[in-house]
């Protein structure tokens, strides 16, 4: 099966979920429910409601009309040729639609779609499980405005700006999202960028993958849950293309100080108050940092902080000349965060985050 078609895979079942485009497929490749005691949603059983959703033994009464409005896929289900009748397929003369997914993340998801109120102001909200319920069906069933309106919380761990990428794990947002998706975070907001078209979460997402290993890139990487996230083909190639340009922009732009002539003689000039012995153990603590982040193969992080400034202050001719080694690491660190969507063939960074605040 091509991997275009493939949109998750779920380890503990044989059933294959595919992308929501194709609702006749989903419905095709959904498992039976199995039987239990059914239970009613009250904040979500309208009475004259005109469809009835089943996910788990949870029911929802909710309008036909108003999901077919705000959703493809839903409109297309509904117009599905119908089968001959079944008393199964109907709860109280309405049509009974199954669904896969987790109740609790059913019922937040038809909140948000038939409750302004409930996630009208998305920075407000705390409970992350709760955004994310919205994001991945949202997602699934092709509610756009829900994506975008849910954009304020990925942009927090994915940000624009170098200045806030520095300090994404310090944001509220960070664990709660890293916590539902692990290591195959970037690949699960890629997608959402790419279906919604908020090209800005793009640039840093795409980064952070060329951390993954080679076999993650191609084969895909397991959520907490067992999923496997898998990146489309042309974004498999971006990555790998990436990070040879940004391995070769650690060396040669970011950490190129360290190997600069002016630093190597002053390493070897050895002026008091520091002892030659001293400078150069100190040396060899740096070059050996460099060293075991660009061997062959590896990913040399260009955006990296963890430099052993302390050992080349030693090393090299003691505060002034250190603090001025530090702000050229700096600019270096800024301009190749602003080469990022040139790198990964995307509009410049000022032309994104327009296009984002008008979606």
């Amino acid at each position: 099966m091509p991997p275009q078609e493939i949109h998750k895979f779920h380890t503990n079942t044989v059933a294959t979920v595919y992308h929501a485009k194709t609702p006749s497929t989903y419905l095709r490749a959904m498992n039976p429910i199995e039987e239990h005691p059914l239970e009613r949603c009250a904040d979500l059983w309208y009475n004259d409601g005109t469809v009835v959703l089943q996910a788990e033994n949870m029911l929802f009464k909710v309008y036909r009309g108003i999901l077919e409005e705000q959703s493809p896929f839903f409109a297309d289900l509904f117009t599905l040729p119908q089968r001959e009748s079944n008393e199964s397929e109907k709860y109280e003369d309405c049509p009974l639609v199954p669904m896969t997914d987790p109740a609790a993340d059913v019922r937040v998801f038809l909140k948000a779609i038939f409750d302004y109120k409930f996630y009208s102001d998305v920075k407000t909200i705390t409970d992350y499980n709760m955004i994310l319920s919205v994001v991945k069906l949202s997602h699934k069933y092709q509610i756009d405005h829900l994506l975008r309106h849910s954009l304020p919380t990925f942009t927090a761990v994915y940000p624009p700006s170098l200045k806030n990428w520095d300090i994404r794990e310090g944001r509220r947002q960070y664990k709660p999202l890293t916590a539902a998706y692990g290591k195959a975070l970037p690949i699960f907001v890629i997608e959402l960028a790419r279906t919604t078209g908020i090209d800005v979460l793009l640039p840093s997402a795409l980064f952070e993958c060329c951390s993954l290993s080679i076999n993650e890139i191609m084969y895909g990487v397991p959520t907490p849950d067992g999923t496997v996230l898998c990146l489309e083909a042309r974004d498999q190639v971006l990555i790998l293309q990436a990070r040879e340009r940004l391995s070769q922009l650690f060396r040669t732009k970011v950490f190129a100080f360290v190997y600069s002539e002016d630093t190597l003689q002053s390493v070897a000039a050895a002026p008091a108050p520091y002892s030659a012995p001293a400078r150069r153990a100190n040396w060899r603590k740096v070059h050996e940092w460099v060293q075991g982040v660009s061997e062959p193969g590896c990913w040399a992080d260009p955006l990296t902080r963890s430099f052993p400034w302390d050992a080349f202050k030693i090393a090299y001719q003691g505060q002034r000349a250190y603090q001025i080694k530090q702000r050229e690491f700096s600019s270096a660190r800024q301009a190749v965060w602003s080469e990022l969507p040139v790198i990964f063939n995307l509009l410049p960074w000022d032309k994104m985050k327009r296009d984002s605040l008008r979606k």
